[in-house]
């Protein structure tokens, strides 16, 4: 952990010095704070509490990054890059849910994932989290397998619990299988969690140290939730409006092109 602050410091001064990834060309990220290591820290607890209501307690919109994004803000003081985030995703990803087998992207990880490199790199603008958002997408799906993995490995437990079920004589129920299954997943996903945060915020700074000049392109957070407004149209499910989704993709390619 010394190391990943070092070099998070080191890359601050760097982007600093050059005026590297900066919005207007004026304000680079900072380096981390002892403020900012306990906001990770107190991220990575709320994250392996909250995951759980994803999958082991089912209470209904603890699991959406609306609800994620709200308490991320009120935990870190960021609300406009956690609910910004937490907007974007929850467009992306509206059409997708669990149904039979199916598992989808870990919506908590990407939104608490984006909000911990803010906090860790006091990133404030859209164009700052450009990149930990996109970083957050494969990191999503990372998580769907890792908890599609853990998913398989209680096949150990079902058939203690099934034998408990067929079990003519009276036996106590097996409770600690379901407290060490639990206390194994949020290891696990915790554990994941800290890693990819440690990756994203030093590849962040990696592009602010190594980024070959000033980018004048601008944007705000319109732009990116318009981008992600593609899952909101998808989730209608209705025929009509995915034809104009493609006239109206058609239409502004046209303009661009004229």
């Amino acid at each position: 952990m010394g190391i990943y602050f070092a070099l998070l410091s080191a890359a601050a001064k760097r982007a600093k010095s050059q005026k590297l990834f900066v919005l207007n060309r004026k304000k680079a990220f900072n380096a981390p704070s002892y403020r900012n290591v306990a906001g990770i820290a107190d991220l990575e607890f709320f994250f392996g509490l909250i995951t759980q209501f994803r999958t082991s307690i089912n209470i209904g919109f603890f699991d959406r990054p609306l609800t994620v994004g709200l308490l991320a803000g009120l935990m870190t003081g960021q609300w406009t890059q956690c609910l910004g985030a937490a907007i974007f995703f929850e467009l992306l990803w509206l059409d997708l849910f669990p149904a039979g087998t199916y598992i989808p992207p870990q919506r908590i990880l990407s939104t608490l994932l984006v909000c911990s490199t803010a906090c860790a790199l006091n990133l404030t603008t859209p164009y700052q989290l450009l990149l930990p958002i996109l970083c957050a997408l494969p990191a999503a799906h990372l998580g769907t397998f890792v908890e599609k993995r853990l998913r398989q490995g209680q096949t150990d437990n079902h058939a203690q619990l099934m034998t408990w079920t067929d079990s003519l004589q009276p036996v106590a129920f097996p409770g600690q299988m379901i407290w060490m299954s639990l206390g194994k997943k949020i290891l696990c996903e915790s554990g994941l969690f800290l890693l990819l945060v440690m990756l994203v915020t030093l590849f962040t700074a990696a592009g602010a140290f190594f980024l070959p000049g000033r980018i004048s392109w601008q944007f705000d957070w319109t732009h990116i939730w318009a981008a992600a407004l593609l899952g909101g149209i998808l989730s209608v499910r209705i025929r009509r409006a995915y034809y104009l989704l493609i006239v109206g993709g058609g239409l502004v390619t046209l303009l661009f092109l004229l």
